[in-house]
Protein backbone atom coordinates (compact mmCIF):
# COMPACT_ATOMS: atom_id res chain seq x y z
CA UNK A 1 0.00 0.00 0.00
CA UNK A 2 1.51 3.14 -1.32
CA UNK A 3 1.88 6.04 1.54
CA UNK A 4 -1.04 8.98 0.83
CA UNK A 5 1.57 12.57 0.61
CA UNK A 6 -1.25 14.57 0.71
CA UNK A 7 -3.65 15.37 3.37
CA UNK A 8 -6.60 18.11 3.96
CA UNK A 9 -9.06 19.55 6.23
CA UNK A 10 -11.16 22.57 6.40
CA UNK A 11 -13.07 24.69 8.46
CA UNK A 12 -15.36 27.11 7.24
CA UNK A 13 -13.37 29.79 4.89
CA UNK A 14 -9.71 28.15 5.58
CA UNK A 15 -7.84 25.00 4.24
CA UNK A 16 -5.21 23.07 5.41
CA UNK A 17 -2.98 21.22 3.06
CA UNK A 18 -0.21 18.86 4.72
CA UNK A 19 2.30 17.42 2.40
CA UNK A 20 4.26 14.03 4.04
CA UNK A 21 6.91 12.88 1.86
CA UNK A 22 7.57 14.15 -1.83
CA UNK A 23 5.76 17.20 -3.52
CA UNK A 24 6.03 15.89 -7.38
CA UNK A 25 4.73 15.70 -10.51
CA UNK A 26 3.16 12.34 -9.44
CA UNK A 27 0.75 14.11 -7.12
CA UNK A 28 0.75 17.83 -8.70
CA UNK A 29 -2.26 17.06 -10.63
CA UNK A 30 -4.06 16.19 -7.60
CA UNK A 31 -2.92 19.30 -5.88
CA UNK A 32 -3.74 21.34 -8.27
CA UNK A 33 -7.00 19.78 -9.09
CA UNK A 34 -7.71 20.13 -5.34
CA UNK A 35 -7.18 23.88 -4.64
CA UNK A 36 -9.21 24.88 -7.59
CA UNK A 37 -12.20 23.27 -5.70
CA UNK A 38 -11.62 24.59 -2.71
CA UNK A 39 -11.03 27.90 -3.84
CA UNK A 40 -14.36 27.77 -6.23
CA UNK A 41 -16.27 26.98 -3.04
CA UNK A 42 -15.17 30.07 -1.11
CA UNK A 43 -11.92 29.41 0.80
CA UNK A 44 -9.88 32.28 1.12
CA UNK A 45 -7.65 31.37 3.33
CA UNK A 46 -5.12 28.34 2.74
CA UNK A 47 -2.25 27.21 5.03
CA UNK A 48 0.18 24.57 3.66
CA UNK A 49 2.50 22.57 6.55
CA UNK A 50 5.97 21.53 5.06
CA UNK A 51 6.63 20.14 8.54
CA UNK A 52 6.49 16.16 7.20
CA UNK A 53 7.64 17.24 3.44
CA UNK A 54 10.34 15.22 2.47
CA UNK A 55 11.45 17.42 -0.63
CA UNK A 56 9.55 19.10 -3.47
CA UNK A 57 10.45 18.48 -7.68
CA UNK A 58 10.38 21.43 -10.04
CA UNK A 59 7.20 20.33 -11.01
CA UNK A 60 5.50 20.82 -7.81
CA UNK A 61 6.51 23.94 -6.99
CA UNK A 62 5.10 25.11 -10.14
CA UNK A 63 1.96 24.75 -9.27
CA UNK A 64 2.82 26.35 -6.02
CA UNK A 65 3.81 29.46 -7.92
CA UNK A 66 0.28 29.03 -9.93
CA UNK A 67 -1.89 28.93 -6.84
CA UNK A 68 0.60 31.62 -5.61
CA UNK A 69 -0.18 33.78 -8.48
CA UNK A 70 -3.80 32.95 -8.80
CA UNK A 71 -4.41 33.57 -4.58
CA UNK A 72 -2.58 37.01 -5.32
CA UNK A 73 -4.70 38.08 -7.91
CA UNK A 74 -8.19 37.24 -6.03
CA UNK A 75 -6.55 38.90 -3.36
CA UNK A 76 -6.80 35.38 -1.10
CA UNK A 77 -4.18 34.50 1.92
CA UNK A 78 -1.60 31.74 1.03
CA UNK A 79 0.95 30.66 4.01
CA UNK A 80 3.13 28.02 3.82
CA UNK A 81 4.31 26.97 7.14
CA UNK A 82 6.94 24.91 8.79
CA UNK A 83 9.34 25.26 5.53
CA UNK A 84 12.99 23.85 6.58
CA UNK A 85 15.93 23.30 5.49
CA UNK A 86 16.04 22.31 1.66
CA UNK A 87 12.59 23.03 0.78
CA UNK A 88 12.63 26.40 2.25
CA UNK A 89 15.64 27.34 -0.01
CA UNK A 90 14.34 25.22 -3.37
CA UNK A 91 10.98 27.90 -2.74
CA UNK A 92 13.40 31.00 -2.32
CA UNK A 93 15.56 29.71 -5.20
CA UNK A 94 12.88 29.44 -7.68
CA UNK A 95 10.97 32.83 -6.06
CA UNK A 96 8.52 31.91 -4.84
CA UNK A 97 9.11 33.84 -1.44
CA UNK A 98 8.25 36.79 -3.38
CA UNK A 99 4.61 36.05 -3.71
CA UNK A 100 4.05 33.85 -0.54
CA UNK A 101 3.69 34.62 3.38
CA UNK A 102 6.51 32.58 4.81
CA UNK A 103 6.68 32.67 8.50
CA UNK A 104 9.86 32.51 9.95
CA UNK A 105 9.77 30.66 13.17
CA UNK A 106 7.65 26.92 12.98
CA UNK A 107 3.94 27.38 13.40
CA UNK A 108 1.81 25.40 15.45
CA UNK A 109 -0.31 23.47 13.29
CA UNK A 110 -2.22 21.80 16.58
CA UNK A 111 -5.49 23.93 15.71
CA UNK A 112 -6.17 22.59 12.27
CA UNK A 113 -8.67 20.43 11.71
CA UNK A 114 -7.99 16.83 11.59
CA UNK A 115 -6.58 16.21 8.46
CA UNK A 116 -7.57 13.00 5.97
CA UNK A 117 -5.65 12.18 2.97
CA UNK A 118 -6.81 13.54 -0.09
CA UNK A 119 -8.53 11.20 -2.93
CA UNK A 120 -7.87 11.92 -6.46
CA UNK A 121 -8.34 10.19 -9.44
CA UNK A 122 -4.62 9.19 -11.20
CA UNK A 123 -3.95 11.84 -14.23
CA UNK A 124 -4.08 11.06 -17.38
CA UNK A 125 -0.68 11.23 -19.65
CA UNK A 126 -1.64 14.14 -20.89
CA UNK A 127 -3.27 15.55 -17.94
CA UNK A 128 0.41 14.90 -16.55
CA UNK A 129 2.77 16.81 -19.32
CA UNK A 130 0.10 19.59 -19.42
CA UNK A 131 0.61 20.04 -15.76
CA UNK A 132 4.19 19.65 -16.16
CA UNK A 133 4.35 22.50 -18.87
CA UNK A 134 1.93 24.51 -16.91
CA UNK A 135 4.22 24.49 -14.20
CA UNK A 136 7.73 24.94 -15.83
CA UNK A 137 6.01 28.21 -17.43
CA UNK A 138 4.99 29.39 -14.52
CA UNK A 139 8.22 29.33 -12.80
CA UNK A 140 10.09 30.85 -15.69
CA UNK A 141 7.18 33.39 -15.47
CA UNK A 142 7.92 34.25 -12.09
CA UNK A 143 11.37 34.93 -11.80
CA UNK A 144 13.46 34.79 -15.25
CA UNK A 145 16.46 33.28 -14.43
CA UNK A 146 14.17 30.19 -13.83
CA UNK A 147 14.63 29.89 -18.27
CA UNK A 148 18.03 29.16 -17.96
CA UNK A 149 17.43 25.95 -15.67
CA UNK A 150 13.60 25.04 -16.91
CA UNK A 151 13.71 26.42 -20.94
CA UNK A 152 14.82 22.54 -22.42
CA UNK A 153 12.19 21.02 -20.07
CA UNK A 154 9.22 23.41 -21.65
CA UNK A 155 10.42 22.73 -25.20
CA UNK A 156 10.60 18.85 -24.38
CA UNK A 157 7.08 19.59 -22.92
CA UNK A 158 5.60 21.16 -25.69
CA UNK A 159 6.64 18.45 -27.48
CA UNK A 160 5.28 15.65 -25.53
CA UNK A 161 2.21 17.56 -25.24
CA UNK A 162 1.76 17.94 -29.34
CA UNK A 163 2.98 14.26 -29.87
CA UNK A 164 0.35 13.04 -27.23
CA UNK A 165 -2.75 15.38 -29.09
CA UNK A 166 -1.90 13.91 -32.75
CA UNK A 167 -1.72 10.06 -31.31
CA UNK A 168 -4.94 10.84 -29.84
CA UNK A 169 -6.30 12.13 -33.00
CA UNK A 170 -4.93 9.56 -35.11
CA UNK A 171 -7.96 6.45 -35.03
CA UNK A 172 -6.66 3.94 -33.95
CA UNK A 173 -6.65 0.73 -36.76
CA UNK A 174 -7.14 -2.81 -35.52
CA UNK A 175 -6.45 -6.56 -37.21
CA UNK A 176 -8.79 -8.93 -37.08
Amino acid sequence: MTQQTLWFSQKEEKAYFQIRGKGSYKNACVFKDTTQDILNQGVVNLTIDFDPCTGLDSTFLGVLAGLALQTRQLNLQLSLVNLQNRNLELIRNMGLDSLIVIPSSPSDTSNFPPLEPIQGEEATKPETTQTMLDAHETLIKIKESNREQFQEVVDYLHRSAKKQKNQKKQPSTATT
